[in-house]
């Protein structure tokens, strides 16, 4: 799944279509975000981001942060993925746990002619896997805003932080968006 998602991201990324801003650049980056929706478990993902305050937030701020950091996360690698020039993606293996829960999927990445290393870790849920971490060159990026989160959380309340984090994917869809910048 992880490998039909990228081949079908980058795939559309070649579009010459992709980087005139207009309609069917849109509907475009809407076939992107619903293939990476169903790869990722943002449910997961945020969870693991917020770490032991998890437990703190009711269900609604929980929903709410959710769907915050899911459109922040988006937005935020919308730029890089609209940057995106051909470059190769290998799948070069798959370790699975010893339970069989838990999978991490091994790429790389050329990068100026270096491979850069694109770990994807996945669980299995409901008999489905999906990614809830992904470590870029061994930088795990659930673990670079848990840190960030646990300091911030320290001094707000989760209303006030899932406000701040819904500020920040509105800030960064407008950064992303080529017809916001026209």
């Amino acid at each position: 799944m992880v490998k039909n998602t990228v081949d079908y991201v980058l795939k559309t990324l070649q579009n010459p279509d992709i980087k005139i801003a207009g309609p069917r650049q849109k509907a475009m980056l809407d076939d992107i975000a619903e293939a990476i929706k169903k790869c990722i478990d943002f449910e997961e993902f945020s969870t693991r981001a917020i770490g032991s305050k998890w437990r703190s937030f009711t269900p609604k701020q929980q929903q709410e942060f959710i769907q915050a950091f899911t459109d922040w996360l988006y937005n935020i690698y919308l730029g890089s993925l609209l940057k995106y020039t051909g470059q190769p993606i290998e799948f070069i293996g798959e370790i699975i746990s010893d339970k069989g829960d838990r999978m991490e999927l091994r790429s790389t990445f050329l990068h100026e002619n270096k491979p850069i290393p694109i770990n994807y870790r996945l669980l299995q849920k409901g008999g489905q896997w999906r990614i809830y971490d992904i470590h870029i060159e061994s930088f795990s990026i659930v673990q670079n805003y848990r840190q960030q989160f646990q300091e911030a959380l320290q001094k707000q309340t989760p209303d006030e932080f899932i406000a701040r984090i819904r500020a920040k994917a509105d800030e960064s869809r407008h950064a992303a968006d080529p017809a916001v910048k026209k």
